[in-house]
């Protein structure tokens, strides 16, 4: 009896969707895959960015926007 092949599907994105899912432009997120190697694979023309990707760089950037406010917290101050 034939086996047949079993895959794991990884869910993928546009980078349109990836880049609305992170708030930002189209060449920022071309940039940054470019330079910080975030996966992506291309099916034609088109690149799919994993959602396991989407999801870290959503991660590293809130980190890295609590950082800057924690900063000017202990900078400035507290604003209320």
């Amino acid at each position: 009896m034939a086996r047949a092949a079993c895959r794991r599907i990884e869910r993928t994105a546009s980078s349109w969707s990836a880049l609305t899912n992170l708030g930002m432009s189209r060449p920022t997120l071309m940039r940054m895959i470019e330079r910080r190697g975030i996966a992506f694979r291309m099916v034609g023309k088109h690149h799919r960015i994993p959602a396991a990707s989407i999801q870290k760089m959503r991660e590293f950037l809130d980190e890295d926007h609590m950082a800057v406010v924690a900063e000017l917290a202990n900078r400035y101050g507290n604003v209320d």
